[in-house]
């Protein structure tokens, strides 16, 4: 209007809703009148469906009342109001269901009383407090598009409020027909790989152009869909923007924190679900770091991460427990802190789970306030919009409800709430979408995302109102009429856009991997551009060109040449896990007492010595966290340590009570009954410490359990050995326990040894219990190529070990087996005999020689790296390592290579 005909003096801009309620203010006070949103007008109408609609009334049945058929009815009813018809001027002959016809007359009706009887009203009810117009008021303007939008009590209302004084605006010419008139010079058009290459080329080009940002505007296509993309790319060049439909809460530190509230209700209390949020700083320790708690953040959430309590409310009372039994008084002061916590956040939730809409919206406003730092004005805002909500609903006490809805719904709520909506700004991108883009009146003006999906409108019917059913009631528009009001409100409107213009679109979908399609209006704008009325979408597309990329072709020459550079300058066969020791980095296991090794290690160097490198050498561990599952109670490492402590307790008892004379009675006394009573007992212990998910799974596993025992006691009866031994650590004063193998090979080794049987005096056996399947180890595999050395090395040191502590100067270990005494393993013994001394050392001297030269390839094996903790670091390097592998010039691998001879 300015451009055409030059600055209006004294004009005030303002929203049709917002002028009828400053006009009816004064009404609404004097007659003591409530005016309610279009929230608390979802809700009236959520409480009418499921309480005072009859229960059999034969359309929607009580049990299929859901928030999202409410929304359908709220909005029908909205419709009805709106084009001024009331409950009485209906008749089910209007409906082409009569049962439906029925039931929204009927709710139509209950909600009209409801609002007289409450004193309430409802934006459409305020056209009867509307006093008429001012004779000497200001004169109303508006565009034609605008005003052709209005349904008919909304012109009722404008026309009333402006009497003879509303002068309708007639808008130019409809895009993209307006592009005809424009010199070619000011239009561009190009097509993109993805909506974020999309708008870094939009940047581009506003940088090359050297377009002052607040002469740019950014209309998107798709706004949902892209506007975050295009917020991180602002976000991360530091440009300043304002988006007019704003940004949702999610993205700010509060939305990220009611997010995980939210979830952790959703998902029964899963404590891990608010770990990463404490860890990443969205939510807040402060509360927690009072009186002598010294620890820090991190420290404090890795002891809530240890705590094992995984889901469910009762099992947050864990943190008491190892409030009590630990030993380290910092750590049970930080359980103690946590479990404060927790307690203040669960009592604001019944236990029975029947949550309001009220209760959810308290208990997350209550959490955001103490535990989520707002870290500027718009965190601020996100907490006053959802007390706002919380205040709105106190009015209607919506708690008709499940809980599962209730969470849902104000989830939805908080995804929804968008933040940082703004006006343009001096010096700030305008970021606009299709809806409400092409008004700023700025010189450049880009619109994104010109896809067939995004600039089609949809006319699928209403299944509440269709569209016979409108035709007949009168005064509503069809679908084909709002898609048709739409469509020339938009044409309208970006109509109006001046100076240079850019269309683009995203071509391909780099997520989905699928092509896109242009809409049809942006081929309209070619055929214009090229005087070619029969161009098709093939022929646009090679006018556009090649796709523009996330990098541009200069950017990925400058990249390739800058990688090369530092390839050929820097890299050497470290990388690959060859390591020179020199220095601090040379690595001495041989005789030397600062370093010891276990069998483990040994076994997994041989397997893998990059995965032995990143455990043994740097001491990159695995993080100790609890995982949790709810169809399993204990998982395979506690399941087997409870094994472990219900047949260590039982033997050592048994043994313990066997008569003095030491030779006289080879065999055991057993007892069946007590070996139950013991595996109930450390059931019992082990639920008190590990909560089980459900009575169910608990059964299941306990049953499980006693299976697994009545298997070990059946092989135990035919034990021909006497156990002497239990967990027998191979240390001396708590230092590693030195083994000598021959002159040469003298190292350090800590283990223990969960078994030890005399078969005949001096003579001893030793066992590995082990409650995995015994396929993996075969009878002819005795070193497995190095992965299996356990049994031969343990027989070597408990035999020193018992020598050098006086237990037995002429012991000498013969045999070992791994035992499997469970179900899985049906008792079985797989047996190696002593009598390989010579290749162990041969094997053991090998491994070490290959580990103290620096040789931490990766696997050439890819099995291996299938289940190795250690694969989010390196990946899988197997076709690296085979390719070094077959290298037969390489001496460094040698010596590995030979160990993995031994069978």
């Amino acid at each position: 209007m300015c451009k055409e005909n030059g600055p209006l003096m004294n004009v005030e801009t303002t929203m049709l809703e917002s002028l009828i309620v400053q006009k009816t203010k004064a009404v609404l006070l004097h007659r003591q009148m409530l005016l309610i949103n279009q929230e608390q007008g979802f809700w009236l109408v959520y409480e009418l469906m499921l309480t005072h609609m009859p229960e059999h009334n034969g359309d929607v049945p009580r049990e299929r009342v859901t928030a999202g058929i409410v929304k359908r009815f709220h909005s029908a009813l909205h419709e009805l109001r709106l084009a001024g018809m009331k409950a009485e001027q209906l008749t089910p002959l209007d409906f082409e269901n009569l049962s439906k016809g029925r039931y929204v007359i009927h709710l139509l009706d209950l909600y009209e009383r409801e609002l007289t009887r409450r004193s309430w009203t409802d934006m459409t009810g305020l056209s009867d407090l509307l006093l008429e117009g001012d004779p000497e008021a200001a004169e109303y303007m508006i565009s034609s598009s605008h005003y052709e939008s209005l349904s008919r009590v909304e012109r009722e209302m404008l026309d009333r409020l402006s009497g003879n004084k509303l002068y309708i605006w007639h808008e130019g010419q409809l895009f993209p027909d307006i592009l005809n008139q424009y010199d070619r010079g000011q239009i561009q058009m190009f097509r993109a790989a993805g909506t974020l290459a999309e708008a870094r080329e939009v940047i581009r080009r506003i940088y090359l152009q050297e377009v002052p940002f607040d002469q740019a505007e950014l209309i998107l296509s798709d706004y949902a869909g892209s506007y975050a993309a295009v917020h991180t790319l602002m976000e991360y060049l530091n440009i300043p923007s304002t988006f007019s439909q704003g940004i949702s809460a999610s993205f700010l530190t509060l939305g990220k924190a009611a997010i995980a509230y939210l979830e952790w209700l959703e998902s029964d209390f899963k404590v891990d679900v608010l770990i990463q949020p404490f860890r990443n700083g969205i939510l807040s320790t402060r509360s927690l770091e009072k009186g002598e708690l010294k620890m820090n953040p991190l420290q404090l959430v890795r002891v809530l991460e240890q705590s094992g309590i995984g889901w469910g409310r009762e099992r947050y009372e864990l943190l008491d427990h190892y409030a009590e039994q630990s030993g380290n008084p910092e750590h049970a002061a930080a359980c103690t802190a946590w479990s404060l916590l927790f307690k203040e956040l669960l009592v604001r939730l019944q236990e029975d789970r029947h949550w309001s809409v009220q209760v959810v919206l308290e208990g997350l406003v209550h959490f955001l306030e103490k535990y989520a730092d707002a870290a500027d004005a718009c965190d601020h805002s996100v907490l006053a919009s959802l007390k706002e909500l919380r205040e709105g609903l106190i009015l209607l006490e919506p708690s008709v409800i499940s809980s599962e809805s209730a969470i849902r719904y104000v989830k939805d709520a908080v995804m929804n709430l968008r933040v940082k909506q703004a006006s343009p700004q001096s010096g700030h991108l305008l970021i606009s979408s299709l809806e409400n883009g092409g008004e700023s009146g700025r010189t450049h003006t880009f619109i994104l995302g010109m896809n067939e999906e995004a600039w089609s409108f949809s006319v699928r019917e209403d299944p509440i109102l269709l569209d016979e059913e409108r035709e007949r009631i009168g005064s509503l528009r069809t679908m084909a009429e709002s898609v048709k009001q739409a469509q020339e409100e938009r044409a309208a409107r970006l109509g109006g856009i001046s100076g240079c213009v850019s269309l683009s679109y995203s071509s391909y979908d780099p997520v989905n991997q699928q092509d896109n399609h242009a809409a049809f209006e942006l081929l309209q704008v070619c055929r214009g551009l090229t005087e070619n009325e029969d161009m098709d979408f093939s022929e646009m597309n090679a006018l556009l060109g090649i796709p523009a990329g996330f990098m541009t072709q200069q950017e990925i020459s400058t990249y390739l040449i800058r990688t090369r550079n530092e390839v050929q300058e820097g890299l050497s066969n470290e990388a690959d896990g060859l390591i020179q020791p020199r220095g601090e980095l040379a690595i001495r296991y041989r005789g030397n007492p600062e370093i010891h090794l276990s069998v483990t290690e040994l076994e997994r160097y041989a397997e893998c010595p990059k995965r032995f490198f990143y455990g043994s050498v740097l001491k990159v561990r695995e993080k100790d966290v609890p995982f949790f599952d709810r169809n399993i109670w204990l998982g395979p490492a506690d399941r087997g340590s409870l094994l472990h402590e219900i047949f260590y307790r039982y033997l050592k008892e048994r043994v313990d009570l066997q008569p003095g004379d030491e030779f006289g009675d080879r065999l055991l006394r057993h007892d069946y009954s007590r070996l139950v009573h013991i595996t109930d007992e450390m059931i019992s212990e082990y639920r008190c410490l590990v909560p089980p998910p459900s009575p169910h799974v608990f059964e299941q596993e306990c049953k499980a359990i006693h299976q697994d025992v009545d298997v070990f006691y059946q092989t135990e009866l035919k034990r021909q050995t006497l156990p002497k031994w239990f967990e027998l650590s191979l240390s001396t004063d708590g230092h590693p326990l030195e083994v000598v193998l021959d002159r040469d090979t003298v190292f350090y080794m800590k283990g223990f040894v969960d078994r030890v049987d005399e078969l005949r005096p001096h003579e001893y056996k030793i066992y590995d219990y082990k409650t995995g399947n015994p396929r993996k180890y075969e009878e002819n595999a005795y070193f497995a190529g190095g992965t299996q050395l356990q049994h031969a090395l343990y027989a070597v040191a408990v035999e020193q070990y018992l020598r050098q502590n006086g237990m037995d100067p002429e012991a000498k270990v013969t045999e070992s087996a791994y035992y499997f005494p469970t179900e899985r393993g049906k008792g079985e013994e797989v047996r190696r005999v002593q009598n390989r001394k010579p290749e162990l050392v041969q094997v053991v001297k090998r491994l070490l020689d290959s580990i103290e030269s620096g040789v931490f390839l990766g696997t050439p094996n890819a099995d291996s790296c299938r289940w190795c903790a250690y694969k989010p670091v390196c990946g899988n390097q197997a076709d690296l390592a085979k390719a070094e592998w077959e290298n037969e010039e390489n001496e460094l691998l040698l010596a590995w290579k030979e160990v993995t001879t031994y069978a």
